[in-house]
């Protein structure tokens, strides 16, 4: 690697480089080298994705704005103050790179297993992990596009679900911070989740009061607790309902498939 990966930059390098830089050089030079640390291991990357993105940062907050760095292996970077909106970290691999403390409102948190992290649901529908003994954020997962209402993790610490108020429930590998599973039937926010004591299986429970089984493994929902006196009835098709009687039905439970 170059040998601007050897050592973390000093203050003083940054200041000299980035009022060199343009928009362009950015985006066309310095940002490929970043991604390109994708391909390698943390020890092969060392310091490189993290100086490239500092000064990146430097020139302004808003320089990684709606860039894919799934993979990248980052360290020694301050994202503290800066922007990152639509910007893909799956896979990211990150070292000494403090965030902002709290994206947006805190609506869940979850201890791991073995109490060594906390994972954080916020308003911004960004889930987030932290060492509890460092208070580092060691994952940073965007995929939601609305507000996560509950997180939990699983029995052996090595998936995390989250709910949200898109009506879905995603499901997280804990060591990567990929997306494996996205769940989707619920027709309101999903408000609450929860794994089974063998981790198998996960509830949700959502605003359109009904609670969902899912198969941790295949997606697949095998059950939908529902009590509500019209629960499962169809009328899509039925001819003779006004707009206001088809509404109360819906809220009581019948399903319209017809409906756009």
């Amino acid at each position: 690697m170059p040998l601007i990966g050897q050592a973390k930059l000093a203050k003083a390098v940054l200041d000299l480089a980035y009022p060199m830089l343009d928009g362009t050089t950015m985006r066309t030079v310095l940002l490929p080298l970043l991604q390109a640390t994708a391909r390698h291991t943390m020890q092969e990357a060392g310091y490189l994705g993290g100086n490239v993105a500092q000064v990146m940062l430097k020139k302004s907050p808003h320089a990684l704005t709606d860039s894919n760095l799934s993979g990248v292996k980052l360290q020694g970077v301050d994202f503290s103050k800066t922007y990152l909106r639509r910007v893909n970290l799956q896979g990211a691999q990150l070292t000494e790179t403090p965030f902002s403390k709290v994206l947006g409102t805190v609506n869940s948190v979850a201890y791991s297993p073995d109490g060594t992290h906390l994972a954080i649901g916020d308003s911004k529908g960004v889930l987030q992990v932290w060492e509890v003994a460092t208070g580092q954020v060691v994952l940073f997962c965007s995929g939601h596009s609305a507000e996560i209402r509950s997180v939990a993790y699983q029995g052996d610490g090595k998936q995390l679900a989250t709910g949200s108020d898109d009506k879905t429930v995603k499901l997280w590998n804990v060591e990567t911070g990929t997306c494996e599973q996205t769940l989707e039937g619920h027709q309101n926010s999903v408000r609450s989740v929860a794994y089974r004591g063998d981790g198998k299986q996960l509830a949700s429970g959502s605003a359109d009061k009904t609670v969902k089984l899912w198969n941790v493994e295949t997606g697949r929902c095998e059950d939908t607790l529902d009590d509500r006196v019209y629960a499962g009835l169809d009328i899509t098709g039925a001819i003779g309902l006004p707009p206001g009687r088809r509404t109360a039905l819906k809220l009581m439970g019948a399903v319209d498939h017809g409906e756009k």
